[in-house]
């Protein structure tokens, strides 16, 4: 193998990465940028401000259990579904989650007791 050097350590081979030059560096290595950083706090506080009105209307009981945890669940779900969206999975990976979102989503709904 050309370009390769291999020295003998006891029973394993050593083989060194190649030199990297300053030119071949990442310029800034971040997982969100200022724009997704941004949506996402959006996202965020706009789950917040849901998440508060839907316990100030259970603590005054305008909504009954059932409508709170329905409520809970797809503020969560919806939360899931855009977070994903906004951190920049790959379209294979969104559909994926998004489906499996959709599924969780029509249990909740789907899954009424009978009266």
């Amino acid at each position: 193998m050309q370009g390769a050097i291999y020295q003998s350590s006891g029973d394993s081979i050593y083989n060194p990465p190649p030199p990297i030059s300053s030119s071949q560096l990442p310029l800034e290595a971040s997982f969100l940028n200022s724009y997704e950083l941004w949506l996402l706090f959006l996202l965020i506080s706009f789950t917040t401000i849901v998440f508060i009105t839907l316990a100030i209307l259970k603590y005054k009981q305008s909504i009954d259990t059932k409508t709170f945890q329905l409520g809970m669940t797809l503020l969560l779900v919806i939360l899931a579904g855009l977070y994903i969206v906004t951190a920049g999975f790959s379209g294979e990976v969104t559909t994926a989650l998004i489906a499996l979102l959709s599924t969780i989503v029509g249990y909740v709904f789907g899954n009424k007791e009978s009266t």
